[in-house]
């Protein structure tokens, strides 16, 4: 338990991780004010997101979220309140199987990126029984704690590892066992976000029919509160734009009139009558029409066009088209920075927008304006990307990591800079997350400094503390193709023996056994004396734990040949026993 909070996967507990705020669609807010206070109407179902698919962050997962598989030993990552209180299938004596797929997946645009690490790792929680017929469960089942106020609860859907069918029913139930509401899960091949509208505090449990398909699975959930719009964000003065929000313009185009004229009636309702604002959410919509038909009129002056494009992501924001929101802020952020004379006001401006954004909880917006910021730096942005990194991180660790890491590769590559002092200044860097006590940082850091310069020009200690780092915030990986170049950069170095046991280590922590294994032979090829047993145990645990039930009794047999009458001759006969065992239950079918 951290922070107090945690939840259950077949009655056992699991480690959590907290998460700060972002923002979420305010269509939530008016599906669930349409409902009265009867448990009937607590849950409303929202329309699907196919768009965002793996790139969860920072859209999904405000207030809570839970991805499964994806920590240490296949636990669940969690943060925020605690969401799931258990997680259980329909027979009392199977627990929910838990999956998490080998090989890399950073291409995968369908995969979640783990929030420990920011890399692509496909893992899922599923009703695996290999003896349950098609159609006879036994399903999965999640409860669901939700607090005080108005969310959105999203639960992640994609096709693991190979094609099968798959087509579900989501019912949700109250905790009388009166169903709130039912929803088909289906055609998740590409990811699909399914989202509900729930009001709290209460507790749900959400029931996955697993129907004709081979088994029900689920890759994570998410938590999100309702924010509110906020008003344009500029103001014209002495012919540039300066930061003053609620500031307007007087156009005579019917569209964007018309536009505003529906928009500013939709704000009012929310804030003045809810329950009005309920019937009329989907005329955010024709706010963004006449939006778009306003954008697509020439010989506009540029302040019409920046009041548009605010107006036109705040609507889409309501609307839950994250995607069309952070195009308008990005047209926003490129029309400021061309249209307005100083190159420092437009900063000011963008940063000051992002704030006001920040303040409101609505962090997807904030990202976007200070992204467009950067874009708009003449020259080295290393500066303004350590300032983001120092920012965001507590709030959003994740982004954080990413401007600590363009700032580490600014620095890298400036050319500005004698070479030799490129990567030293990026390294120091790394070092200052390092002792500043943020490992996220410090790792995204020491990844720019390796994007610019190889392995082997960290000193031993920056690279020990790279490696061991890697391990630290569960990226194993990087470290591992490192120690690869590490190696093939440095024949008969007196570190060889040290490099090959961390790229061991980190290819197990990797799940990659069998390239643990290659470079265990390797070792011992190459270096005959070296002491490898502790090496050669751990490839074989490796194997076993991937359910290698072959290659793990090749490795414990080997251990036994290599190092007869020794304690790890000893207990790799007892490990052979457990895997004939297991070999012969597989045999049997069971």
């Amino acid at each position: 338990m951290v922070d107090g909070s945690w939840f259950m996967v077949g009655g056992r507990p699991r480690v959590t991780i907290h998460h700060p705020p972002l923002t979420i669609s305010v269509l939530c807010l008016a599906l669930l004010l349409a409902s009265s206070a009867s448990w009937a109407a607590a849950v409303a179902v929202l329309p699907d997101d196919d768009a965002t698919r793996g790139n969860w962050h920072p859209v999904y997962g405000q207030r809570s979220y839970v991805f499964f598989a994806l920590g240490e030993n296949r636990a669940a990552v969690t943060r925020g309140d605690p969401l799931l209180t258990r997680v259980y299938t329909g027979r009392p004596d199977r627990e929910p199987q838990v999956w998490r797929s080998r090989g890399d997946w950073e291409l995968d645009g369908r995969v979640l990126r783990n929030p420990l690490t920011g890399r692509r790792m496909p893992g899922v929680i599923n009703d695996w029984v290999s003896d349950a017929k098609l159609g006879r469960g036994p399903n999965l089942f999640l409860d669901v704690s939700i607090p005080d106020g108005l969310f959105v609860l999203s639960l992640y859907f994609f096709e693991v590892d190979w094609i099968q069918y798959r087509a579900y029913t989501l019912t949700v139930q109250a905790p009388d066992g009166k169903v709130l509401a039912t929803t088909p899960v289906e055609d998740f091949y590409e990811g699909k976000y399914k989202r509900l509208a729930v009001s709290g505090p209460t507790k749900l449990t959400l029931h996955l029919r697993r129907q004709m398909s081979t088994n029900a699975l689920v890759s994570a959930a998410f938590l999100d509160p309702v924010a509110p719009s906020l008003p344009f964000v500029v103001a014209f003065y002495k012919n540039e734009w300066r930061f003053a929000a609620g500031a307007t313009w007087s156009c005579p185009q019917p569209s964007f009139l018309a536009a505003r004229r529906r928009y500013e009636e939709l704000e009012a309702l929310l804030a003045k009558t809810p329950d009005v604002f309920v019937t009329r959410v989907n005329q955010y919509s024709e706010v963004a029409g006449n939006l778009d038909k306003f954008m697509a009129s020439a010989e506009l002056p540029s302040e019409h066009r920046l009041e548009a494009l605010w107006m036109q992501a705040q609507s889409r924001r309501q609307l839950g088209d994250m995607a069309g929101k952070r195009r308008a802020l990005t047209d926003f952020a490129q029309l400021l920075a061309k249209s307005n004379p100083s190159r420092a006001t437009t900063a000011e401006i963008l940063d000051a927008a992002a704030q006001k954004c920040l303040g409101a909880g609505q962090t997807v917006e904030a990202q976007a304006l200070h992204d467009g910021l950067v874009a708009t730096m003449a020259g080295d942005a290393t500066d303004v990307c350590l300032k983001l990194a120092t920012l965001y991180a507590g709030k959003d660790d994740l982004y954080a990591a990413g401007k600590a890491g363009a700032a580490a590769r600014a620095l890298a590559t400036n050319k500005a800079l004698p070479e030799a002092e490129r990567a030293d200044r990026a390294i120091k860097l790394a070092r200052r997350f390092l002792g500043d006590g943020k490992p996220l940082l410090a790792h995204e850091a020491f990844l720019g400094v390796l994007d610019a310069s190889s392995p082997s020009k960290l000193s031993a200690d920056d690279f020990d503390q790279f490696v061991s780092n890697a391990k630290k915030v569960h990226d194993a990986r990087p470290a591992a193709e490192a120690c690869e170049t590490w190696l093939r950069e440095n024949k008969g170095h007196a570190r060889r023996p040290a490099v090959y046991r961390a790229l061991i280590e980190c290819r197990l922590l990797s799940e990659a056994p069998a390239a643990a294994d290659d470079a265990c032979q390797r070792l011992r090829a190459e270096l005959p004396n070296e002491n490898t047993a502790d090496l050669e145990w751990m490839v074989a645990e490796g194997y076993l734990r991937r359910v290698d039930l072959a290659r793990a009794k090749a490795g414990f047999e080997a251990i036994q040949q290599r190092r007869p009458n020794t304690s790890y001759a000893a207990r790799a006969g007892m490990r052979l026993k457990e895997v004939q065992a297991r070999l012969d239950a597989v045999a049997r079918g069971e």
